[in-house]
């Protein structure tokens, strides 16, 4: 089974994503945190970081190069309120971008691409 891990420090924002892919029969993992986040992927399975990129102390962008420099395999999707074509900009490389404006939908369809191994 595939593994998310949801960064996000918003914590109603984590329940609704983590309910949402338990829902899809994902394992998923949570950070309120860029440490926590960094703790979990040294200790967890990850296939798929769901991102959020404005955080306290640490942010998405900082995160993003860490995850790039160690854990080179991990799909990263930011995750945001940006506007995609402002993730796009902040965070040019990531694998995907979602605006949590866009619903349930649209993000379970990006993961299913990873997990599927295509490009959507």
């Amino acid at each position: 089974m595939h593994s998310i891990l949801i960064v996000e420090d918003e914590e109603r924002i984590r329940e609704l994503f983590k309910r949402w892919l338990t829902q899809e029969g994902y394992v998923v993992w949570e950070a309120p945190d860029a440490q926590t986040a960094r703790d979990k992927l040294w200790s967890v399975p990850v296939d798929i970081v769901l991102l959020d990129l404005k955080m306290p102390e640490v942010n998405g962008q900082e995160l993003y190069t860490l995850i790039r420099t160690f854990h080179k395999k991990v799909k990263v999707i930011t995750a945001s309120v940006y506007p995609i074509e402002q993730q796009k900009q902040m965070i040019p490389d990531a694998d995907d971008y979602y605006d949590k404006a866009d619903g349930h939908k649209g993000l379970l369809e990006k993961i299913g691409c990873f997990v599927a191994g295509k490009s959507c």
